[in-house]
């Protein structure tokens, strides 16, 4: 951010990555105060394949924070850490983005409660001071106000260690000893500037706030990579870990989707929309084998009996009452009749789809289904069959 503050504090990145052996693959400079239109550009260049650090530092002012998680949001892409030189631990920052964007953000402070130090004059922890501080004040305390309690401590150390008032003796304490505080323990160099370290702290999965670095007073482990957008919004807003009246539950994948407990589900939908589908068992409304085998019984039946006409047609062929009744049309009236009938065999015939189905998703592979050709040819011809056999029945009777 075009800032005298933030351009100084961004300023030293070169010779830190110089130092650590790090790459920095781009360094941009928005106004002061940015907005969107500033900041997606910013975010959409980065996530690119070419650039996609690991890592990205944030140099802006506390409106800024927002802003550029909301940047990162629009341009879905999710570094592996985002670091803020201001932002987290703040109350405003937290109620601007919301608890689970702000969870695993880090950020640079001198001070935050997490910090584990203890005060040797009050026996407070730097927890029990901001505890005591939101009770009265009904703020959350930033390290300007544990330095000064811290500064007090100190000078009562520097005091009580030097067993006098004169400001020679206190000082010379001061300059040369390391007083433990619940800002940490602090001691000075030659140009009276505090020494102690900057700490680095990350939100964690409940939202709070953990000091990461220096170890030694570190109260949580760092998390890298940052879980991505999608994962939050399938973590948080989906139904995918509790299930509903239409899901099974299951557990949010990194790419957002949702991993199911059920065997039988399927995943569905990623972010928001992440679920555990159960598919039922597929009704394809076969046919059962104890009607196929009562219809092909029925063929038979119908079969001997087209045929026994037919046959006894043709025998008795010179009888007068035969002979009235035209036995051409009699033994077309039986062909027609059991061509009919076999228009029963090929409803018999059935099969899947037209391609191979995985047995584990249920989705269609493209592998064509060896049976589906029978099936084709037993479709066509029952129509067919049944047309012809009527028509030749019809046509002999009139």
């Amino acid at each position: 951010e075009d800032a005298s503050f933030t351009r100084g504090v961004c300023a030293a990145l070169d010779a830190l990555a110089v130092k650590h052996g790090l790459e920095i693959k781009s360094q941009t400079e928005v106004p002061s105060t940015p907005s969107a239109e500033h900041l997606d550009p910013v975010a959409r260049n980065l996530s690119m394949s070419e650039l996609n650090p690991d890592a990205v530092v944030t140099c802006v002012y506390d409106a800024g924070c927002a802003e550029w998680i909301s940047s990162l949001r629009r341009a879905e892409w999710t570094p592996k850490a985002q670091v803020f030189t201001v932002c987290v631990g703040m109350d405003e920052f937290t109620a601007a983005v919301g608890k689970s964007d702000a969870m695993y953000m880090t950020g640079i402070s001198p001070w935050d409660p997490s910090l584990s130090a203890k005060d040797d004059v009050v026996g407070w922890s730097a927890s029990e001071f901001a505890k005591s501080f939101e009770e009265r004040t009904h703020r959350t305390p930033t390290y300007h106000s544990a330095s000064a309690a811290a500064s007090v401590g100190a000078m009562v150390q520097a005091i009580e260690r030097a067993n006098s008032f004169d400001s020679d003796k206190v000082a010379q304490v001061l300059s040369s000893e390391e007083f433990p505080t619940l800002y940490g323990k602090l001691s000075f160099d030659s140009n009276g500037q505090s020494k102690a370290p900057s700490l680095f702290l990350q939100y964690d999965a409940n939202a709070t706030v953990q000091t990461v670095y220096p170890l030694e007073s570190s109260s949580g482990e760092f998390v890298y990579p940052m879980p991505t957008w999608a994962n939050r919004d399938c973590v948080f807003l989906s139904v995918c870990k509790e299930g509903s009246s239409s899901t099974v539950p299951g557990e949010c994948r990194d790419d957002g989707s949702c991993e199911c407990d059920d065997p039988r589900a399927l995943s569905s939908g990623v972010g928001t929309e992440a679920s555990c589908v159960v598919v039922p068992a597929e009704d394809v409304t076969y046919v059962s084998v104890t009607l196929v085998a009562v219809g092909y019984v029925m063929f038979g039946i119908q079969a001997v009996f087209a045929l026994s006409c037919a046959a006894w047609t043709v025998y008795h062929r010179s009888k007068h009452v035969v002979r009235a009744s035209q036995p051409i049309f009699l033994c077309l009236l039986c062909f027609g009749a059991f061509v009919l009938n076999l228009s029963i065999l090929p409803i018999g015939v059935q099969g899947k789809y037209r391609y191979v189905q995985d047995e584990t998703t249920g989705e269609m592979t493209d592998v064509p289904n060896p049976d589906i050709a029978m099936v084709d040819a037993a479709c066509m011809a029952v129509p067919w069959l049944f047309s012809l056999g009527f028509s030749l029945i019809f046509s002999a009777l009139l």
